[in-house]
C-alpha cells in the first residue's frame, strides 16, 4: 500500500536523479574538451585583467565589462602561482591589456597555458551552478516538469555549451 507521502518522496527522489543526470550531462560537455582547446582571441585579455587585481597596482584593465567574471576566473590562478609583477610588464601603466596579455603569455607560453583550464573550470563551475539555481527555482515556482524542460533546454542550447566554459564575462 502506497501513501502520499511514499509517492512524493518517489517522485521527488526521480526529480532529484532527473536534475543530477542532466548536470552530469552538462558538466561532461563543458569539461571535456576544455583542456585541449586553445584559447580564443580575448581569454588571454580577461585572464589578464582578473590576473591584475591581484598581481597588479591598479585594477582599471577591466574598463570594458564588469570585473566579477574576470576576478572569479583568475583568482584560482593566484593560488598555484608565484605572483608576476604585473606593473613591470610593457603596456601596464598606460593600460594596454593587449600589450600585457601578449607580454604575459608570450613570456612562456607553455607552463602559462594551464592557467587557461584553471580559468575555464571556474566558469565551467558558474555555469553549472546557474543550471542548478534555475532547475531549483522553476521546481519551486513551476513545478518539477516545468523545471526539468528548462533544465534539459539550458543544458543542450549550444551556446551555453560553447560559451559556458570559456573565460569571457559574456
Amino acid at each position: 500500500m502506497t501513501t502520499n507521502s511514499n509517492r512524493d518522496a518517489w517522485l521527488a527522489h526521480r526529480f532529484g536523479v532527473a536534475i543530477a543526470g542532466l548536470l552530469l550531462l552538462l558538466a561532461t560537455l563543458l569539461f571535456s574538451s576544455m583542456a585541449s582547446e586553445s584559447p580564443t582571441t580575448d581569454e588571454p585579455f580577461h585572464l589578464t585583467r582578473g590576473l591584475a587585481y591581484f598581481w597588479g597596482t591598479d585594477t582599471s584593465r577591466s574598463y570594458a565589462k564588469p570585473p566579477l567574471g574576470n576576478l572569479l576566473s583568475a583568482w584560482p590562478v593566484t593560488w598555484f602561482e608565484e605572483p608576476i609583477a604585473m606593473h613591470e610588464l610593457p603596456g601596464y601603466a598606460r593600460g594596454s591589456v593587449e600589450s600585457v596579455a601578449a607580454t604575459l603569455f608570450r613570456a612562456d607560453y607553455e607552463a602559462r597555458r594551464p592557467w587557461f583550464f584553471i580559468a575555464r573550470a571556474v566558469i565551467a563551475l558558474l555555469t553549472l551552478a546557474m543550471a542548478a539555481h534555475l532547475a531549483l527555482t522553476s521546481a519551486r515556482l513551476w513545478g518539477h516538469g516545468t523545471a526539468l524542460c528548462a533544465l534539459a533546454f539550458l543544458c543542450l542550447h549550444p551556446t551555453i555549451i560553447a560559451h559556458g566554459r570559456l573565460v569571457t564575462t559574456e
